[in-house]
C-alpha cells in the first residue's frame, strides 16, 4: 500500500510540475520515492529515465524541487538531445543536471556525438548552460581526441535554434600558393540573440597576420557587418560588407553591400557591389524599388548600375494603375545606357479590359558586347487597348490596340492599329497512348501610308507511346507573314520548322535521339544521340554524340565510363571530343577506392589537351574514425595542401581548406545539359 501511495503522489507531483514548469515531462522506471514536505522535495532512487519534450535524460537518482520549480538529476546523469543542423543526437554527461523552465545546467560535464562507451572524442567542461532555442554557454572547455587534449577555450557561446548556423567553429590549417602556410581562428561571442558574432584572427606565412570581425545584430531589423584586413604595406587587403533586413507590417527592406581592395603587382585591385530592394505590399497597393551597383577596377575597369521601380495600385474595384521605371547603365569598354518607363491605367469589367498606356522600351541587345541591334528603342505615346478574355466561350483572348509609335535610331513615326486573336494551348487525347497539343494566333498590323502586315502562327505537337519502353514526339511550328511594316521592332519573321524526339528505356538501357528541320532555311538541326547503359556488375556508360546532318559530319562527342561495383570503389573516366579540330577538348578522371575498411584514397583531374594543361588535379587520402574522419589533400594545379578534420555530426564545421570544384563531366545530371556547358 505504501508503494502504491508513493507512485500516486509521484503522478500528482509530475502533473503539477509539468503544468507549472515544463511543456511535457514523462518519467519512467520509477519504483517509489521519498517525499520531504518541509522542503517541498520529492526524491527518487534506483534508476530513472526522464523525457522532457524531445530530450531524454537518464540517471540513478532524481530530486524534484517544487519550491524552485526545477529537477536535479544526479549520479551518472546523461542527457540525449537532438538539434537542427546536427546529424544524429548529442550526448551530455555530468555529475548533475539541473532542469528548470528556462535552461539546463550541467556541472563538470562532457559533450560528444560518439555513441561508444568510451567516446573517440569529447569536450570536457566545467559548466554547461543550455537555453533551448537560444544558446549553449560552455565554460572551461577542453577538446580531447581520445585521451589527448588538443584545444582549450575558456569561454564559448554557441547559438542554437534559428541561429545555429552561426555557431562554433574550429581552426582552419592549410597551405596556399599565395598565402603560404596559415592558420585561421574564429572566436565566437554571444551577448544575446540581438548581438553576437565572430572575431577572426589569422596568420599567413607569406602575407602576415589578418584580423576581422563578423557581427550579427538586431537593431531596427536584422543585419550583419563584416570587416577584414591584412595590413601589410605591399598587400593592404581590406574587405567589408553590410547586410541589413527590415520588415514592419506590409513594408520590407534589404540592403547588401560588399567592398574589396588589395594592392597587387599591376596596381590596385578594387571591387564594389551594392544591392538594395524594398517592397510595400497590400491588397490594394504594391510598390517596389530595386537598385544594383558594381564597379570593378583591375580586370574590367568599368562600372554598371541598374535602378528599377514599379507601382501597382487598385484605385477602385475595377480600376488599376501601373507605373514602371528603369534606368540601366554599363560602362565596360563602351558606355551604354537605357531608360525604360511605362504608365498604364486599365479598367476591367468581367472578361473585358480597357487600357491606356504610354511607354518607352529599349532593346536589351544593346548591352551585348558583340551584337549590333537593328533598333535601340521605341516609344508608344499614347496607346489605347481593349482585351476580351475567352470570347464567346473560346479558350483564348482577343485584343485590339491603337497607338502612336516612334522608333530609334530610324526615327520612323507612325500610328499603328494592332489586332490579335489567340487560341490558348490545348491538349486532346484521342487514345490513352496518344496526346495532341495545339495553339495558335492571328495578328494584323495597320499603319499610316496604307502599310499593312499580317501574320498567322500555329503549333501542333503529337506524342505517342508505342510500348512501355518506346515513345516519340513531333512538334511542328509555322508562321506566315504578309505585307510590310515601316518599323524594325515589330517585323514578323516567317517560321516553318519541325522537331522530333525518340525515347527508349528498357531495364538498364536508355536511348534518346532528337533533331529538327527548318523549312525556311532548308537546313536540319543537329542530330543529338544520348545513350546510358548500366550493368548489374557496376559498369556504366554514358555517351552523347552531336551530328551535323547538313554537312554529314560529326560535331562533338562526350563519353563517360564508370565502374562502381560497391560503395567502396568508384572509377570514372570521361572526355569531350571535338571532331572539327580532331582533338580532345577535355578529359576528366575520378578514382576512389578503399585501401582498408577505414582508409580510402581518391584522385580527380580535369585535363585540357589542346592547352596541354590541368585545370584541376586533386589527390586525397581519407581515414575513417567512426564518428569523424580526417582527410589530407593536395591540389597539383593550385599548389595547395590542406588538412580536413570532420566530425560527422557537424558536417558544416570541419577543420579544412580547399578550393571549389570546377564540375566534372560526370557530375552533371544529363549530358544534354552538359553540351551547353562545354
Amino acid at each position: 500500500m505504501k508503494k502504491i501511495l508513493s507512485l500516486l503522489m509521484l503522478v500528482i507531483i509530475i502533473n503539477t510540475f509539468s503544468a507549472v514548469a515544463m511543456a511535457e515531462v514523462v518519467i519512467k522506471g520509477v519504483q517509489g520515492g521519498t517525499w520531504d514536505f518541509k522542503n517541498q522535495l520529492f526524491m527518487i532512487e534506483g534508476g530513472v529515465e526522464i523525457t522532457i519534450d524531445e530530450t531524454v535524460i537518464t540517471a540513478e537518482s532524481l530530486i524534484m524541487d517544487l519550491d524552485k520549480e526545477q529537477i536535479v538529476i544526479k549520479d551518472s546523469a546523461k542527457a540525449t538531445l537532438v538539434f537542427d543542423n546536427v546529424e544524429g543526437p548529442i550526448f551530455f554527461y555530468g555529475d548533475q543536471i539541473i532542469v528548470s523552465d528556462e535552461a539546463y545546467f550541467i556541472e563538470e560535464g562532457k559533450i560528444t556525438s560518439c555513441d561508444r562507451d568510451i567516446p573517440h572524442y569529447h569536450l570536457l567542461t566545467n559548466r554547461i548552460e543550455l537555453y533551448p532555442d537560444d544558446k549553449l554557454v560552455i565554460r572551461g572547455l577542453v577538446y580531447y581526441e581520445g585521451q589527448i587534449p588538443i584545444f582549450y577555450w575558456p569561454y564559448i557561446v554557441i547559438p542554437i535554434g534559428e541561429h545555429s548556423d552561426r555557431g562554433f567553429s574550429l581552426p582552419e590549417i592549410g597551405f596556399g600558393a599565395e598565402e603560404g602556410w596559415y592558420i585561421k581562428n574564429s572566436f565566437n561571442y554571444f551577448f544575446n540573440p540581438s548581438a553576437h558574432g565572430t572575431i577572426l584572427a589569422d596568420y599567413y606565412t607569406l602575407m602576415g597576420p589578418g584580423v576581422g570581425i563578423r557581427h550579427q545584430y538586431s537593431i531596427a531589423g536584422e543585419g550583419s557587418i563584416y570587416l577584414y584586413t591584412v595590413p601589410r604595406d605591399d598587400i593592404n587587403l581590406f574587405q567589408s560588407s553590410l547586410e541589413h533586413r527590415y520588415e514592419i507590417g506590409n513594408f520590407s527592406l534589404l540592403f547588401d553591400g560588399f567592398y574589396h581592395r588589395r594592392l597587387r603587382e599591376y596596381g590596385v585591385e578594387m571591387r564594389t557591389d551594392l544591392a538594395f530592394n524594398s517592397r510595400y505590399n497590400t491588397d490594394e497597393l504594391t510598390f517596389r524599388v530595386d537598385a544594383q551597383y558594381e564597379a570593378d577596377e583591375g580586370s574590367k575597369n568599368g562600372e554598371a548600375w541598374n535602378l528599377k521601380a514599379d507601382w501597382r495600385q487598385n484605385l477602385t474595384e475595377n480600376l488599376r494603375l501601373v507605373l514602371d521605371g528603369q534606368i540601366q547603365h554599363k560602362d565596360y569598354n563602351i558606355r551604354r545606357r537605357m531608360v525604360n518607363y511605362l504608365a498604364e491605367l486599365s479598367y476591367a469589367q468581367g472578361d473585358h479590359t480597357l487600357t491606356g498606356s504610354i511607354q518607352q522600351r529599349y532593346n536589351p541587345d544593346i548591352f551585348e558586347e558583340d551584337v549590333v541591334p537593328n533598333w535601340t528603342s521605341v516609344n508608344r505615346i499614347p496607346e489605347i487597348s481593349w482585351q476580351w478574355r475567352n470570347p464567346m466561350n473560346f479558350s483564348g483572348r482577343m485584343q485590339v490596340s491603337v497607338g502612336n509609335y516612334r522608333e530609334f535610331p530610324s526615327r520612323v513615326e507612325s500610328k499603328r492599329m494592332y489586332s490579335l486573336l489567340e487560341l490558348s494551348s490545348r491538349v486532346w487525347r484521342p487514345t490513352s497512348t496518344t496526346s495532341v497539343s495545339y495553339s495558335g494566333n492571328l495578328q494584323a498590323f495597320a499603319y499610316e501610308e496604307s502599310l499593312f502586315q499580317a501574320a498567322s502562327f500555329y503549333r501542333v505537337g503529337i506524342s505517342q507511346r508505342f510500348t512501355t519502353q518506346l515513345q516519340a514526339s513531333v512538334n511542328y511550328s509555322r508562321r506566315d507573314v504578309w505585307g510590310a511594316t515601316p518599323f524594325r521592332f515589330d517585323k514578323q519573321q516567317p517560321i516553318s520548322s519541325v522537331t522530333g524526339q525518340i525515347l527508349y528505356r528498357h531495364n538498364n538501357v536508355s536511348l534518346t535521339m532528337y533533331s529538327g528541320y527548318d523549312f525556311i532555311t532548308d537546313r536540319f538541326q543537329n542530330l543529338v544521340t544520348q545513350v546510358r547503359i548500366n550493368t548489374p556488375k557496376g559498369w556504366s556508360l554514358q555517351g552523347n554524340l552531336t551530328y551535323n546532318i547538313n554537312n554529314r559530319t560529326p560535331v562533338s562527342g562526350v563519353a563517360v565510363i564508370g565502374y562502381n561495383p560497391n560503395r567502396s570503389t568508384e572509377l570514372k573516366l570521361g572526355g569531350n571530343y571535338l571532331f572539327s579540330v580532331h582533338a580532345w577538348d577535355r578529359i576528366d578522371a575520378k578514382l576512389q577506392f578503399n585501401l582498408t575498411d577505414t582508409v580510402s584514397i581518391s584522385y580527380t583531374a580535369i585535363y585540357r589537351p589542346r592547352l596541354d594543361t590541368f585545370t584541376e588535379g586533386r589527390f586525397s587520402l581519407t581515414k575513417e574514425l567512426h564518428c569523424r574522419d580526417i582527410t589530407l589533400s593536395y591540389d597539383q594545379v593550385k599548389r595547395q595542401v590542406w588538412f580536413q578534420y570532420r566530425i560527422k555530426a557537424f558536417p558544416t564545421m570541419p577543420i579544412r581548406l580547399g578550393g571549389t570544384d570546377q564540375g566534372l563531366l560526370f557530375d552533371f545530371e544529363g549530358l544534354q545539359d552538359l553540351m551547353g556547358v562545354i
